[in-house]
């Protein structure tokens, strides 16, 4: 019972940690249903992706796509 009140006191006392975390959860959310997606199939695929450093930055992909463009390579 000590562990679940211990662990209702950091909740409230981190409520705009929550906050933050509700937020992204929403976005998840709302981002898997434009996809079609369950949002734990989303969450679980960002997280693979980031522990396996294959997720990248779109602006990354966008330089590689013009320095490869220039160079004639596609």
């Amino acid at each position: 019972m000590d562990n679940i009140k211990q662990a209702i006191r950091s909740v409230i006392k981190d409520t705009t940690e929550l906050d933050s975390i509700c937020s992204v959860l929403i976005n998840a959310a709302e981002k898997a249903e434009q996809e079609g997606l369950p949002y734990q199939t989303l969450i679980t695929t960002v997280l693979h992706k980031y522990i396996t450093n294959q997720l990248v930055e779109k602006e990354e992909i966008l330089k590689s796509i013009r320095l490869l463009k220039e160079e004639r390579v596609i």
